[in-house]
């Protein structure tokens, strides 16, 4: 009898012991941040079974939503167990959107809780702990970059009533509710994305590259050949839009929280782009030609390589506007991560459509054509006025650069920027292969 009752209260002493030292590791507190690890209910076998990582900031600062939009990193909270345990995907919270010096990010301020549903696969009474792997940006006039690991004791199958906080766990709201949350049906998330990939054209992030659009559409509107022009023009919109999903989506398969954009925030991705928005700026200021000047071929339709840039302006385009998000874009792209794949690859085809859609237009009833000027010699002077912009992008893509990386970056990028505007110098002066030898000795 008395052996009986000495295991008990060792077993319970035990318990406290463990639950002691956990509860110390399921809280972190840093100067503006403090994390904790919380639970909806005590009892994991219960199907509605939620986890979270509670957030507490000091006022003025943030951390950074899914999708942290033109500078951040995404908060993650990556969940484990010793236990037969499988958790859900974070059940994001409604962000803000702040802007700052022209860059526009989502965030989390004073207070949020990122939630995962956790269910049992096996033993329900088993003992052992939880364990979340958290990391975050944590910004206001500086970043600081956090990370910890943090851990919640089980103990006969149940959580202790220190880490129970159900009234911090929002009301649960099953996947075919989060689809009706983004429209009444499927057709309507359709036509959001319709509608929002046709305002993405107005977006700062594609207006460099919409005068480019615009100095296409002008040569070509009184072609036959333009129609062809604007669905080749089309298809590369569409298929980079379904390349960036295809993209998208197998990196969320493999448990990346990545979201729209995320390529931006890829140092490589902008120096890269800033080269290339430089170099199609110099081309339109007219230090180099590929091809004939647009003044000499007015009135008249350019194939073979004309068609590939065609489709290399829609993939551009593209590529500039992935850190914007239009309107009715954001339920859309909210939809394609809980649809199925055949759903989500629709909605990013229906953003393409939509972004294309007034070329598709002009193609479809060219004699809307007649309404735009005739080409002439004054599009030669307006070609050079459209590199403005390209530039005013460059700069911009720079700033991102030096959010990422700092000054040594971006004089890195910039000694680029000088040699790569070298080489289409020399290409411009003499090696342009439209050029004759004799023009070449002119010039000289």
């Amino acid at each position: 009898m008395e052996d009986s009752v000495m295991k008990k209260l060792l077993m319970v002493l035990l318990n406290l012991v463990v639950l002691s030292s956990a509860h110390a590791q399921s809280e972190y507190s840093a100067p503006h941040i403090q994390v904790k690890l919380v639970a909806e209910k005590a009892n994991l076998s219960d199907p509605q079974a939620r986890v979270g990582a509670l957030f507490t900031l000091e006022k003025g600062w943030h951390i950074y939503a899914e999708e942290p939009g033109d500078v951040g990193l995404p908060t993650k909270v990556a969940w484990k167990s010793d236990l037969p345990l499988t958790f859900g995907a974070i059940q994001w919270p409604p962000h803000k959107a702040i802007q700052s010096e022209g860059l526009n990010s989502n965030v989390f301020e004073d207070s949020v809780l990122l939630p995962s549903s956790v269910a049992r696969t096996g033993d329900a009474k088993a003992n052992g702990s939880l364990t979340a792997q958290v990391s975050w940006v944590l910004c206001k006039d500086e970043c600081i970059r956090g990370s910890t690991v943090l851990s919640l004791p089980v103990v006969g199958g149940a959580l202790s009533a220190d880490a129970v906080m159900p009234n911090a766990f929002p009301a649960q709201v099953d996947a075919a509710q989060q689809v009706k949350t983004v429209g009444s049906s499927f057709f309507f998330v359709l036509l959001s994305a319709l509608v929002g990939g046709l305002i993405l054209n107005l977006m700062p992030c594609v207006f460099p590259v919409l005068s480019l659009k615009v100095l296409s559409l002008l040569e070509h509107a009184h072609a036959k050949e333009g129609r062809v022009h604007s669905l080749v023009f089309s298809s590369g919109v569409m298929l980079s839009f379904l390349a960036l999903g295809t993209l998208l989506l197998s990196l969320r398969s493999l448990g990346m929280q990545v979201g729209w954009g995320f390529q931006f925030q890829s140092p490589v991705f902008v120096a890269v782009m800033t080269l290339l928005v430089v170099g199609m700026g110099l081309n339109l200021s007219g230090l180099f030609e590929i091809g004939l000047s647009v003044q000499s071929k007015a009135g008249a339709v350019r194939t073979g390589s004309g068609y590939a840039g065609s489709f290399a302006n829609g993939v551009l385009a593209t590529a500039l506007a992935t850190p914007c998000t239009a309107p009715f874009m954001g339920s859309a792209l909210a939809a394609s991560l809980v649809l199925p794949l055949y759903a989500a690859f629709a909605i990013f085809l229906a953003l393409g459509v939509g972004m294309s859609s007034p070329y598709i237009l002009l193609a479809i009833a060219p004699q809307l054509g007649k309404f735009l000027p005739r080409p002439g010699a004054w599009m030669e002077t307006f070609k050079q006025a459209l590199a403005f912009p390209m530039y005013a992008t460059a700069v911009w893509l720079l700033y991102v650069l030096a959010t990422q990386g700092g000054p040594i970056l971006v004089a890195r990028c910039g000694f680029a920027v000088v040699l790569v505007a070298m080489a289409l110098w020399i290409y411009g002066k003499w090696g342009a292969l439209h050029r004759s030898k004799k023009s070449i000795f002119r010039d000289r």
